[in-house]
């Protein structure tokens, strides 16, 4: 049986301070990919003198106006010969065994059509107390995520943007990216579901991604993330999609939840009742048992996982999906 061919494939707009780092871990895999082909995607800085000092290819997009999905499907026309593509963004590091790992599991079925990494946040040193905290809730947040994937992680929704190993076959079929969509890995999973290609999640497949630290930053990434509801409306409810909109309901319906809980306390304080803690003391209680998928857990996942803060967190996010969809309806792309 012949060994797969395997390219790695990184669209870079103005990367100069992250490219390096990328470009390394690549290099340094325990299953070294056939080619590494960068794409720079109208680039002002010095990203390509930087790509140049390493071992790899380098191609530039043209005339490109659909950001990363637009720079991904011009490569794409490049990737034909592989068996797999690896897609990562170009801040992001990966695990020294991500591409032995990612191709174990897709060797498991010919019905996987991709594999998504297990994604942290990177470690950024010493930081002001304000980005601290932003680092913390990300971090915590991203994992506790990981840690509901990996309740099945046979059946995934989603292969993260952020590095993922996808069969260049399932790519072909479903005509690559969707440049309409401002959440392009969502859009993919979405189509590449529909057309009964299965996504799983690499057990062991770990990477490391960058995130913004300003709150005004990060707040701008949510709400482009919210808008990723509007690729399940743009196609059919069915096997492939209903999962994913219950988890949006779903998501809604737990907000509405703490609501009331807080709408009960005040109106009814005066008669307080201890009892009425202990499903916030079980739902405190689950937390805690998925910190055994956490990478690593400190005295801030513990303050984060008290279900006031994750109150607030799901109250802040959910704002976020709002302001999307006010900005869908008044049909504003922010990127």
């Amino acid at each position: 049986m012949r060994d797969p061919t395997v390219i790695a494939v990184v669209p870079a707009h103005n990367e100069e301070e992250q490219i390096g780092d990328c470009l390394h871990s690549l290099l340094a895999q325990t299953r070294s990919p056939d080619q590494i082909l960068v794409i720079l995607d109208n680039c002002t800085d010095r990203t390509k003198e930087i790509v140049r000092e390493f071992p790899v290819d380098a191609t530039a997009t043209v005339g490109n106006r659909n950001r990363k999905a637009g720079a991904l499907n011009q490569a794409f026309a490049r990737c034909q010969e592989f068996d797999y593509l690896v897609s990562m963004d170009a801040d992001s590091v990966l695990d020294p065994r991500f591409i032995e790992n990612a191709i174990q599991e897709m060797e498991g079925s010919e019905q996987i059509g991709a594999v998504s990494g297990r994604y942290a946040i990177k470690d950024f040193g010493r930081l002001p107390l304000r980005r601290r905290i932003i680092h913390a809730v990300v971090q915590h947040e991203i994992c506790f995520w990981d840690t509901l994937r990996m309740g099945n992680p046979g059946d995934a929704l989603l292969a993260c943007g952020a590095g993922s190993m996808f069969r260049v076959e399932a790519l072909r079929q479903v005509g690559g990216w969707d440049i309409a969509s401002l959440t392009e890995d969502n859009a993919l999973s979405l189509d590449l579901r529909l057309a009964r290609w299965r996504i799983v999640v690499g057990k062991r497949c770990y990477l490391y991604a960058d995130t913004p630290l300003d709150f005004r930053l990060l707040w701008r990434q949510r709400v482009r993330w919210s808008r990723g509801v509007e690729d399940y409306k743009r196609r059919p409810l069915g096997r492939a999609t209903y999962k994913g909109r219950l988890t949006n309901v779903y998501s809604w319906l737990i907000l509405l939840w703490w609501v009331a809980l807080v709408a009960v306390d005040i109106t009814y304080r005066e008669s307080f009742n201890p009892l009425w803690l202990l499903p916030l003391a079980g739902l405190y209680l689950e937390r805690l048992w998925r910190f055994r998928f956490f990478p690593r857990v400190g005295v801030s996942n513990f303050i984060l996982a008290l279900p006031i803060c994750e109150f607030f967190m799901i109250l802040l996010w959910r704002s976020a999906t709002i302001v999307g969809i006010y900005r869908r309806a008044r049909h504003v792309e922010q990127w």
